[in-house]
């Protein structure tokens, strides 16, 4: 299967809840029995365990998921930590027979990108091997055992927002949201839309109750941002 051939998407994961935890944990064991590790079902729990540990006790959770006819074949996520602005990534895994097809390099842009309106940095710890794939491909310096990139502030279209945090942003506002709103449906879809100068012309939000809020004085923008609540899974 050639890379033009894999017509896979890249999904933001707003709410993680055990079906995702378990979609997760199918592709970290099937990455671990290619590099000759034994996974049995206690292994497959803490796993699971683990994602349920950073969902929960780390601010700012954030996840993406590759998907290929419907189905999760790679996926990536991460927190915001507590010092240096940074975001560390925790996790990114590929099904072996979708790897060295772009899915990773995709994954990792995706959640780069994503990072960028809450941190300035992103760092994280390489699987045996994959310090290659960070470092030659993709621009990350070993510091201290640490794969660490620095990440651009400057950011333009369609950004998906994991939480309203807004005093930790990166970003400058150009219109006024309903924050309390926004704080109220944690975990919900919530999109900004940034433009050329990397500032806030809309916000998008759809409810626990499935209604969409958008804020916004751009026909353009408003198309954009509904659009892409639509297509969320």
């Amino acid at each position: 299967m050639s890379d033009k051939n894999l017509n896979f998407e890249i999904v933001p994961i707003f709410n993680q809840t055990g079906p995702v935890w378990n979609e997760f944990a199918r592709i970290e064991s099937a990455c671990d029995k290619v590099l000759g590790y034994s996974v049995n079902k206690d292994d497959t729990n803490r796993m699971i365990k683990n994602y349920m540990r950073d969902w929960y006790e780390n601010k700012y959770n954030f996840a993406f998921g590759a998907y290929y006819n419907q189905t999760m074949i790679g996926f990536t996520k991460g927190f915001m930590g507590d010092e240096f602005h940074e975001v560390y990534l925790s996790n990114l895994y590929v099904v072996p027979k979708y790897q060295k097809k772009g899915v990773g390099t995709k994954l990792l842009k995706t959640a780069e990108r994503a990072s960028s309106i809450v941190a300035d940095r992103i760092s994280l710890i390489p699987l045996i091997g994959a310090c290659g794939f960070y470092e030659i491909k993709n621009g990350y310096e070993n510091r201290y055992g640490d794969q660490i990139k620095d990440l651009s502030p400057f950011v333009s279209g369609i950004m998906p927002v994991f939480q309203w945090i807004k005093r930790d942003f990166n970003v400058a506002f150009n219109i006024k949201a309903d924050g309390k709103l926004l704080r109220y449906n944690k975990h919900q879809p919530i999109f900004m839309y940034l433009n050329n100068y990397g500032a806030v012309d809309g916000v998008a939000l759809q409810t626990k109750t499935g209604e969409n809020k958008i804020w916004t004085d751009i026909n353009r923008c408003r198309h954009t941002l509904l659009n892409a609540l639509q297509k969320i899974k």
